[in-house]
C-alpha cells in the first residue's frame, strides 16, 4: 500500500459519522504518518479518549476538537516534546499524561493560550477536576502563568486534584497558577526528587510555604538509602 492509499483508507473509515460512539481507546500499531493521523477524524461526541503508543512528533490536529470530551488519557506518546492546546477543551474533567518521555517543558500552549496573540478573555480548562502526570522523565520546567495571563483568563477554576509521580527532573511547580486555582484540595507528589527537595517540609528550609495552602498535601519519596517511605506527615 502506497502513501496515497493510506490516506484514502483513513478517509474511508468515516469515524466522524459514528456519532453514537462515546468511548474510544486508540492504540497505534506501527509507524502511522502524521498526515494519515490528521485525516483520521474521530467520532465527534466522544466522552472518553485514550491515545496509546502514538509515534509522531506532534499530536494530530483533531485532539483539541472535541466539544463533549470528559476524560483524556495520553499514554506512551514518546516522540512528542510538547502538549497540544488542551486547555480549550470545554468539557474536559480528567486529564492523564503517562510516559511522555520527550516532554521537557509545559507552558501557556498547554493551557490553550497562544504566545504573542491577543485573544478575548476566556476560561482555560474550565471543567478540569483532576490532572495527572506520570513518568515524564525529561520534564524539567512547568512555566508559571504571568500576571497578565492571571488578570486575563480564568485557569483551571474547578481543579480539585493534581498528581505528579515519577517526574524526577521537574524542578518547580507553577505557584501563581496553584494559588489562582482556589478549588484545589489535593496535591500528591511521589518519586520526584527535585520537587521533594524543594517542597517537603521535613527536608527544609525550602519553599513548602508556597504550597502549604493546599489542604491535602502529600509528598512521598522512597529513599533507596534508608529503605522507608518518608511522608509529609510522618515516617512509615
Amino acid at each position: 500500500m502506497d502513501e496515497d492509499d493510506d490516506l484514502v483508507e483513513a478517509e474511508k473509515a468515516e469515524l466522524t459519522n459514528k456519532i453514537h460512539i462515546l468511548e474510544l481507546n486508540l492504540f497505534i500499531l506501527g509507524n502511522v504518518r502524521m498526515d494519515v493521523m490528521d485525516v483520521l477524524q474521530l467520532p465527534p461526541n466522544l466522552h472518553t479518549l485514550q491515545l496509546d503508543y502514538y509515534k509522531c512528533n506532534r499530536f494530530p490536529k483533531w485532539i483539541t476538537s472535541f466539544n463533549y470530551l470528559r476524560e483524556l488519557s495520553i499514554r506512551k506518546c514518546r516522540n512528542c516534546s510538547s502538549l497540544p492546546l488542551l486547555g480549550i477543551l470545554p468539557m474536559l474533567e480528567e486529564l492523564s499524561v503517562y510516559h511522555m518521555e520527550n516532554l521537557e517543558w509545559v507552558g501557556n500552549e498547554f493551557l490553550g493560550i497562544k504566545e504573542n496573540v491577543d485573544e478575548p478573555s476566556s476560561s482555560k480548562f474550565p471543567m478540569l477536576k483532576k490532572l495527572c502526570f506520570d513518568h515524564c522523565n525529561k520534564w524539567e520546567e512547568w512555566k508559571d502563568i504571568s500576571e497578565e495571563v492571571k488578570n486575563s483568563f480564568s485557569v483551571m477554576p474547578n481543579l480539585c486534584r493534581l498528581q505528579i509521580t515519577n517526574c524526577g527532573r521537574l524542578k518547580s511547580l507553577p505557584h501563581r497558577l496553584l494559588r489562582l486555582t482556589s478549588s484545589l484540595q489535593t496535591l500528591y507528589i511521589e518519586e520526584c526528587q527535585f520537587l521533594t527537595l524543594r517542597y517537603k517540609k521535613s527536608w527544609g528550609p525550602n519553599d513548602n510555604h508556597l504550597i502549604s495552602h493546599i489542604p491535602d498535601l502529600s509528598i512521598v519519596f522512597e529513599s533507596k538509602y534508608y529503605g522507608y517511605y518518608d511522608h509529609m506527615y510522618g515516617y512509615y
